[in-house]
């Protein structure tokens, strides 16, 4: 009798959940996994780091001439031009990107001949050839870009008026028409309508409307390489109307220039992420002037029908 309760409370003892006799296999519970733990990896993987709100650029170019709208405004001594842009995403989807910009510019000269401040025996700030300041909002959709923004061009060395302006620019990103037959190239097409408020750009002597149309064929090469290069050609023809461009007959004239050039730019990824993406771009233009520009040019050194221009940027985008 003895040795049948024995073994009815042996078999309680197995059956019970939970309970263990020892020497039998014990389940590690520092190896049981967590449903935490099972639930975090799969969460990281699936989450996508949020969109950017807030974006900036800084930037330094230096170029052989500064070339405006056709305009030759140097062609003597070292040119630089520093800018910087800081801009805010409002919207940004995947139907619409919505952004609010805000941009600084400058020319800076080591030739000083247009600054009236030299002729007067004082520098009055005569390196500092222009600066230029210019706030806008943009949109994206469907390949679009629209910008509106408001210009205003001013001389810390006295070397010309303000100016200011108003511009339309409207794009469009034909790259996703390529993809089957040459992936990574696009024309990206473009108008932009600048209008004069008041002062001026061009070389006319009221205020006038500057109409500019361009394509931008860019070729991507090396894209899975750590330094992929992206070559574009930039086409652009410079249209003035209501006196923007003017010759020196006092003759209101529609065709300001035409230039042909081209970029190669490339990604610095040695300088490391944590420092921003930075890039360095190569260019070189041929412009070909119109009858007012030309006229304009013959005082600032541009004798010729036609001037070279290169230019080397480097940027930092955070």
């Amino acid at each position: 009798m003895r040795k049948a309760y024995r073994r009815l409370a042996m078999a309680c003892l197995l059956a019970t959940p939970g309970m263990t006799l020892a020497g039998t296999n014990k389940p590690d519970a520092a190896k049981t996994p967590d449903m935490q733990e099972l639930a975090t990896p799969l969460t990281l993987a699936e989450a996508a780091p949020p969109p950017k709100k807030v974006y900036g650029i800084v930037s330094a170019t230096y170029a052989t001439d500064y070339i405006s709208r056709g305009v030759l405004l140097e062609n003597q001594g070292v040119i630089v031009q520093p800018a910087a842009e800081i801009g805010f995403n409002v919207i940004q989807s995947d139907q619409m990107k919505v952004t609010i910009y805000g941009d600084v510019w400058s020319s800076l000269h080591g030739h000083h001949e247009f600054a009236p401040g030299d002729s007067q025996g004082s520098d009055h700030l005569s390196s500092w050839y222009e600066f230029d300041w210019w706030a806008g909002v943009g949109f994206e959709f469907s390949g679009i870009t629209a910008r509106l923004t408001y210009y205003e061009f001013l001389s810390p060395s006295d070397a010309f008026g303000t100016a200011k302006n108003l511009e339309l620019f409207l794009g469009y990103n034909d790259a996703a028409l390529w993809e089957n037959t040459l992936k990574g190239f696009a024309l990206s097409p473009y108008v932009k309508f600048f209008l004069e408020l008041d002062g001026k750009a061009g070389t006319g002597s009221d205020e006038g409307l500057y109409v500019e149309l361009g394509v931008g064929p860019a070729f991507k090469f090396n894209e899975a390489g750590q330094y992929p290069v992206t070559l574009t050609i930039p086409v652009t023809v410079g249209l003035g109307f209501s006196d923007f461009y003017g010759s020196a007959g006092g003759d209101d004239e529609t065709f300001g220039f035409a230039s042909i050039g081209a970029t190669a730019s490339v990604p610095l990824p040695f300088i490391g992420p944590e420092y921003g993406e930075w890039s360095a771009t190569l260019g070189g233009f041929y412009y070909y002037f119109g009858d007012g520009t030309h006229d304009f040019n013959n005082g600032t050194g541009g004798g010729s029908r036609s001037e070279w221009q290169g230019t080397f940027a480097i940027a930092v985008k955070f």
